[in-house]
């Protein structure tokens, strides 16, 4: 590894940690934590007690029953956590979670978004660093370290283009293919609309 090549990898390393730091900081003091997480762990539930996960109603029920309702939310936060906007896809990526109880589903769900985030984002530096080492690791750096709101929400936008990231890196290396395809097709299943021109130039391609 030369100079630059490693001066990149510590700014990608300096944007992790800065991200993590800063997920500290604002989960502590967040009044709606995982609330994105919540929008689509509730409906899970839902659908595995036999009910209709796109009935608010119904979803508003398993939402009090839960016992995870925060205090400082409003009518529009509630609304937000309680009305399912997914396709009906998501559960083959989300039932999972829902099985678990909140408190373990919730941290595994934190502990994902965060490793595939850096994972992925070391991958794109790899397929940069060997044109633009040093400029590759301070964008990957500087947009690590101002991502922290994707973890403390529990955004599934974190978990599907850290995957979609992953995938094209498998594509383009031409290693781990079999796992690029899963990994684009969880993505696929639980934001299409993120990951759907990406799936489009492949197939073109």
């Amino acid at each position: 590894m030369n100079r630059a090549r490693r001066d990149g990898l510590y700014l990608l390393l300096i944007g992790s940690v800065m991200l993590l730091v800063r997920c500290a900081a604002l989960g502590s003091v967040s009044p709606d934590p995982m609330n994105d997480f919540i929008a689509i762990y509730n409906p899970s539930k839902c659908l595995i007690q036999h009910c209709d996960p796109y009935n608010e109603g119904e979803v508003l029920r398993i939402y009090q029953a839960s016992g995870i309702e925060y205090q400082r939310q409003t009518v529009t936060d509630r609304v937000n956590v309680t009305r399912f906007i997914y396709p009906p896809t998501v559960f083959s990526f989300t039932v999972p979670f829902a099985i678990l109880p909140w408190g373990p589903a919730s941290m595994l769900w934190m502990m994902l978004t965060v490793g595939s985030l850096i994972f992925a984002s070391f991958l794109a530096w790899n397929l940069g660093a060997d044109y633009a080492p040093i400029v590759s690791g301070v964008l990957i750096g500087f947009l690590l370290a101002n991502s922290e709101l994707l973890i403390v929400i529990g955004n599934p936008s974190g978990v599907v283009i850290s995957l979609c990231v992953v995938a094209v890196w498998c594509f383009l290396q031409e290693r781990f293919v079999p796992a690029g395809i899963l990994f684009l097709a969880i993505g696929l299943a639980v934001k299409p609309q993120a990951v759907g021109l990406i799936w489009l130039y492949f197939l073109l391609a």
